[in-house]
């Protein structure tokens, strides 16, 4: 089935073996199992816990420089440790399946993406061959929307972008669960970022971030059986689309450049 992420198996998605066949011969499953798979629940949830306190110290890092002392580029601490925990952080969300987990963590990792994407430009812009910077557009329904409809919006940015991040608008809101937005990063509408779409109060509250230089909003609106004419529940959605250059050939920001790449993969 499709990932929450819009991945699937003809997008390179691999299924997981989730039970076997025992033979008779063998014996059923133990105690001594289970204690290992009780053990392994604490690990990873004290590992989760450790690399929330990094992410924490990282996004204090780069917002919050201390005067005086290693520069952001060349930090041991963003150099080796954040970088390489990050990894681990996108294997382990791989193999869970938590929502609760992946959507703290892509929030958390959002945060972070855009401070060192931030950081990233600054050591570009030294570069007289990196001239290219951030493009953002606005994509938006009718305020208020128009019930039994459906809109197809789209932000295509030139082949240079590597990955796009979306914020909406802290006003977004439909009256039902049937008015819905739909993301998908694909032109054939099959990619899809979240299977239930964003709807009534229920929009993220973090950045989203999709790989890729394109995405396409389908907008789908329902007859209005909830019979509610309030225009701030009928705003619709609003939401600023930033596409971003590929990082590439900084000397001096090469570890920043891998936490990128860490944090684009873990929160996409």
């Amino acid at each position: 089935r499709g990932g929450t992420n819009g991945t699937d198996a003809h997008s390179g998605q691999f299924p997981e073996i989730l039970y076997q066949l025992v033979s008779s011969t063998q014996s059923a499953p133990t105690q001594v199992d289970e204690e290992s798979l009780s053990r392994a629940g604490i690990a990873r949830e004290k590992f989760v816990s450790l690399a929330d306190l990094l992410l924490q110290k990282g996004t204090k890092l780069l917002e919050s420089p201390p005067t005086g002392t290693t520069p952001p580029t060349t930090h041991p601490f963003l150099q080796s440790l954040l970088p390489t925990v990050v990894a681990y952080l996108s294997q382990l969300i791989e193999k869970n399946s938590e929502v609760k987990l992946i959507n703290y963590l892509a929030e958390k990792g959002s945060n972070l993406l855009l401070l060192v994407d931030k950081v990233n430009q600054a050591v570009q812009s030294q570069n007289p061959n990196n001239d290219k910077a951030p493009i953002t557009m606005k994509l938006e329904s009718a305020h208020p929307y128009e019930e039994g409809g459906r809109q197809k919006y789209k932000a295509e940015f030139p082949d240079w972008v590597s990955w796009i991040s979306v914020e909406f608008d802290p006003q977004c809101n439909t009256i039902q669960v049937e008015d819905k937005v739909l993301i998908y990063s694909d032109n054939n509408y099959q990619n899809q970022l979240n299977p239930d779409g964003y709807h009534t109060d229920k929009w993220p509250n973090h950045p989203l971030i999709l790989p890729g230089n394109s995405l396409n909003i389908d907008f789908q609106t329902a007859s209005d059986y909830a019979h509610n004419r309030n225009a701030q529940a009928r705003f619709g959605f609003a939401c600023t689309v930033t596409g971003y250059p590929a990082i590439g050939g900084l000397s001096d920001g090469a570890a920043l450049e891998l936490l990128e790449k860490e944090l684009v993969l873990l929160t996409s």
